[in-house]
């Protein structure tokens, strides 16, 4: 299992550096095939952290065997908030969760005493012949 993390500030800058980041990581785990997924979710979900909880964010990284699980941990500890919203015709934005709800294995939120993840999961693609298909996306909600 690897495990790694990055530290974000508050900056707009924390999308794309969190993008180079979960690029490098998957690369050099062996999971490149993920990397295109995880930077579009990576980014989605610290864009929601400097946007909504206006906070720094930890970003977390554990790769096991095909799986690849992030976590953004922001400041806010509203779980409330996060879940997927219906597009309004000619809104700027809104469409960060259900990207992350139709491309993640699975995802999820989880409150701490210091704030909330919001975490998902990737699955790498497996040969023809076999399976590893996940099981239908859930949201779940962790209380601690």
């Amino acid at each position: 299992m690897v495990r790694e993390r990055i530290e974000l500030g508050v900056g707009l800058d924390g999308p794309a550096r969190a993008r180079r980041w979960i690029e490098g990581v998957c690369a050099t785990c062996d999971v490149g095939d993920l990397s295109d997924n995880a930077s579009l979710l990576v980014s989605e979900l610290v864009t929601n952290a400097v946007l909504h909880a206006r906070t720094g964010c930890v970003v977390m990284a554990e790769i096991d065997g095909d799986t690849l699980r992030v976590d953004v941990i922001d400041g806010a500890g509203d779980t409330t908030a996060v879940a997927p919203g219906v597009e309004r015709l000619g809104a700027d934005g809104g469409r960060g969760l259900v990207i992350v709800d139709v491309l993640s294995t699975d995802w999820g939120v989880a409150e701490h005493a210091e704030g909330k993840s919001v975490w998902f999961s990737l699955r790498a693609e497996v040969p023809s012949g076999h399976s590893n298909a996940p099981a239908t996306p859930t949201l779940r909600l962790v209380r601690s």
